[in-house]
C-alpha cells in the first residue's frame, strides 16, 4: 500500500517512516541508519529530508599481534 499511486497522493510512505522512527525513539533508540536502494545520492537525500546530518566516525580494526606474527610465518 505504501508504494501505490493512491499512497503517493496521501503521503503514506513518509507517514510510515516517520511513525516507525517515532516509535523507535519512544523505545529508547537514538541513532538510525536507514539504507536506500537509490544509491548514495538517494540515501543522502532521504536522510537529510528527515533532518539527518553527516557524521564521520573512525573505524578501528584490531587484532592480536602474536596471531598476525604466526599467520605471516
Amino acid at each position: 500500500a505504501g508504494v501505490s499511486k493512491e499512497a503517493n497522493r496521501y503521503g503514506v510512505s513518509p507517514y510510515l517512516v516517520i511513525s516507525a522512527i517515532e516509535e523507535a525513539y519512544k523505545r529508547g533508540m537514538k541513532y538510525f541508519n536507514m539504507g536506500s536502494s537509490g544509491g548514495d545520492e538517494g540515501l543522502i537525500y532521504f536522510k537529510e529530508s528527515l533532518g539527518g546530518k553527516e557524521f564521520n566516525y573512525p573505524v578501528v580494526k584490531s587484532g592480536k599481534r602474536w596471531w598476525k606474527w604466526i599467520k605471516n610465518r
